[in-house]
């Protein structure tokens, strides 16, 4: 599995995580500003995400959608 794969999945893990076992909001955002903040820079620099599969492309949208 690539690395930026593994990343993917490891932010949305995070991501679901967060929400479900957690009702501090400020921590929602401030995981969101930085999970935004990694994928707009991977975006800069490969483009998006489309190659690496179902799983890690909707783990890439999902970043983006919070």
């Amino acid at each position: 599995m690539s690395a930026l794969i593994e990343t993917l999945l490891e932010w949305r893990r995070r991501d679901q995580d967060l929400r479900q076992n957690s009702q501090d909001y400020r921590a929602w955002l401030e995981f969101d500003s930085a999970a935004t903040a990694w994928l707009k820079a991977e975006i800069a620099a490969r483009g998006w995400p489309d190659q690496v599969g179902e799983d890690a492309a909707g783990a890439a949208f999902l970043i983006a959608q919070h």
